[in-house]
């Protein structure tokens, strides 16, 4: 009884610990869309540097997490899980102590590479320390995490930036993921097991060369534009991206033919649904992404709202986004492309709702923000 009792304890403990990594990150990515006025204003960057501080850590993170997946695969997912969380740590306390856009767009990259070896971990080890329906509880658990932490983020980060603690400003939204990854870092070392997969698989480092400088070449130009046009160069850097990318699925077809293991599965990449899929992701969360990104930049430097009160209107796009995940997830297999769609239209009424009011609007009030949110909210929740 007391053997039962003791493993129940472990696992809740460590799918405490894995969800506080992931509660961890997605605050601290919210966090950051609202601190941007703030680092501008502090640190004298450009606009191409505000956008390589964003960018450079989705960079990191994107092209690292199937290696970060892997590697856990075969070394162990409590091992690489810990170095990542570690790793999270370190790199937080180096954007806090960032004096320069350059030292931060450094630690962010680093940041996203730890978060590359952190995240994957946490599917596995949920697949490794649970049976098939404790694993649907904790995945729900998982969203109900990300909801959560879609609120606490942008609320957190407004309240730390305006009460200005010890006049770090900005800095302490990186500094909170220090406590925060120790308790996590220490319960992990004790309550984790270290499982991995039977079968090793050696990790295509080429492969995952060639994707990130497929995705460079096309995010190098869009940003860098921005600050001094559109000169040709720019134009020959973004179609280098296409013989990457064409290199990259020809290395992985032959990995395949060779029973070697690509980064992505040959399957993967003749599926059409798959590929369809993955272009509808793209734009949805480049448009989810840009969205966010100016709209705080709206609040603060366009109707001099604080920091906090920034963070008020964005409230209750998360608070609709819980209302309705929980019915995403329940019928996720039965209408699944219903729910899209459905969800795809409600996002795309309060957008227009929302830029009505903000076009003919001089001193756009709360409710003529809040309320389109809360509709897109509802929508994203699907």
């Amino acid at each position: 009884m007391t053997t039962i009792q003791e493993t129940k304890r472990s696992q809740i403990i460590t799918i405490t610990v894995v969800m506080i990594a992931a509660f961890m990150d997605l605050v601290d990515n919210t966090s950051v869309s609202l601190a941007i006025p703030s680092i501008a204003e502090s640190l004298k960057t450009t606009n191409s540097s505000i956008q390589w501080i964003i960018a450079g850590n989705a960079l990191a993170l994107g092209v690292g997490l199937i290696i970060g997946g892997r590697l856990g695969d075969n070394y162990g997912r409590k091992n690489i899980f810990l170095i990542g969380l570690s790793g999270y740590v370190l790199t937080s306390i180096l954007c806090a102590a960032a004096l320069n856009d350059e030292a931060l767009l450094a630690a962010r990259v680093f940041q996203g590479m730890s978060g590359a070896l952190m995240i994957p971990q946490i599917f596995g080890i949920i697949r490794a320390s649970l049976d098939h329906k404790q694993q649907a509880i904790a995945y729900g658990v998982y969203g109900g995490v990300l909801s959560l932490a879609a609120i606490v983020g942008p609320l957190l980060g407004g309240i730390l930036i305006d009460w200005n603690l010890f006049g770090l400003s900005w800095r302490t939204i990186f500094l909170i993921n220090v406590p925060v990854g120790i308790i996590g870092f220490l319960l992990g070392v004790r309550y984790i097991e270290n499982t991995r997969d039977d079968r090793a698989q050696r990790i295509d480092y080429v492969g995952a060369l060639l994707f990130g400088a497929g995705v460079f070449f096309i995010l190098y130009p869009l940003v860098q534009s921005s600050e001094i046009g559109w000169p040709v160069s720019s134009f020959i850097i973004l179609a280098l991206s296409v013989p990457v990318f064409l290199c990259f699925q020809k290395r992985s077809v032959w990995l395949e033919n060779a029973h070697k293991s690509p980064l992505i599965p040959k399957q993967l990449l003749e599926n059409k649904t798959f590929l369809i899929g993955l272009l509808v992701s793209l734009l949805f969360f480049a448009g989810i992404s840009v969205f966010f990104f100016l709209l705080s930049l709206y609040l603060i430097d366009g109707t001099s709202r604080s920091t906090w009160q920034a963070s008020l209107v964005i409230l209750p796009f998360a608070i609709g986004s819980i209302i309705t995940s929980g019915i995403g997830v329940q019928f996720a297999n039965k209408a699944g492309r219903k729910l899209l769609v459905g969800g795809s239209i409600m996002i795309s009424l309060s957008m227009a709702w929302l830029w009505q009011n903000i076009y003919h609007g001089n001193n756009t009030s709360y409710w003529e923000l809040a309320l389109p949110m809360f509709i897109g909210g509802l929508g994203i929740g699907l």
